[in-house]
């Protein structure tokens, strides 16, 4: 519901937690666009996990703490020898900063999760002041001025209904030409939504950026399974428990964080040419293509199965 007066944001206290790995070119500039976009509010802290870092991470968190006011961060180490699965990995981090908020003797009114590798450095703080013109959410999600490219952590009715991998790798094993089904599941999906377009009700989403009202965040688990699927989104299992429980998640058209990246950059030539080749060889040999360039279709290289 469209509120007629916008509360004051000076009253609310914010904690921002993330993940690092290898985020050491772009994490300063990160935390001082998020610092600047919540700078209205009256109270602004960090809590950042690392781990499995190979450049100057570690370094660059330590020299944000000495100079920023409410930084903390939290080193969790080398991972990758004890949890093998990358998104295993990213659960227990992200676990990590959930168990600060469970313990910790300061109280925050809400909790803002962000990625770290580059993705707000479109955020502003009039984009993060939208989210309050509206009522009735218990998390406010991101969008982009490009596609819309976290299909992974989407779960919505009629656009995005189970795990995006799930379904390409159901596709292709049907007989299903591999990018095609890399399409179907996941391309057909990154949907430009306009700014002046309503707020979209789901039940997970993301896309780099989401405010959530802690009594809501405290809802939540972070793991890699759902009661309906295995090898999932580590968000999305988190944020059906908050629905479950009665909790609303929208994505906010105008919370734009930034344009385009990996996932969702299919204007550039190269990104073209190379989809094109992949085509043409998965028409005389699909296995080959699999193999090499889509692993993530073939169920016997997908780790993550056996869950």
């Amino acid at each position: 519901m469209k509120l007629e007066q916008v509360p004051s944001l000076e009253s609310f206290e914010v904690l921002i937690v993330g993940l690092v790995r290898n985020c050491e070119s772009s994490l300063e500039s990160e935390v001082e666009t998020l610092r600047a976009s919540f700078e209205d509010f009256k109270n602004v802290s960090f809590f950042l996990v690392e781990s499995d870092s190979t450049d100057g991470s570690l370094e660059a968190l330590r020299e944000l703490a000495t100079r920023i006011p409410n930084f903390q961060f939290l080193s969790l180490g080398n991972l990758r020898q004890s949890i093998s699965d990358r998104i295993e990995r990213i659960a227990h981090c992200r676990n990590a900063y959930l168990d600060y908020v469970r313990t910790t003797s300061k109280k925050f009114d809400y909790v803002v999760v962000a990625d770290l590798d580059g993705v707000n450095n479109l955020l502003t703080k009039e984009k993060v002041a939208t989210c309050w013109k509206f009522d009735g959410w218990s998390a406010c999600t991101a969008n982009q001025t490009g596609p819309y490219y976290d299909i992974y952590a989407l779960r919505a009715p009629g656009w995005s209904e189970m795990d995006c991998w799930n379904e390409a790798r159901s596709l292709y094993a049907s007989g299903m030409n591999p990018v095609k089904s890399w399409v179907k599941a996941i391309r057909d999906k990154q949907r430009i939504i306009p700014e002046s377009e309503d707020w979209i009700e789901v039940t997970s989403a993301f896309g780099g950026l989401a405010i959530y009202k802690t009594e809501a965040f405290l809802k939540g688990n972070y793991q890699t399974f759902s009661d309906a699927e295995l090898n999932v989104s580590e968000h999305v299992p988190f944020n059906l428990k908050l629905v479950a429980s009665g909790h609303r998640i929208f994505i906010n058209p105008k919370l734009t964080n930034f344009a385009f990246n990996e996932h969702n950059d299919f204007s550039r030539l190269s990104r073209q040419l190379k989809m094109s080749f992949k085509y043409l060889m998965s028409l005389f040999a699909p296995n080959w293509v699999v193999n090499l360039f889509m692993p993530h279709l073939s169920m016997k290289n997908n780790s993550r199965i056996a869950l």
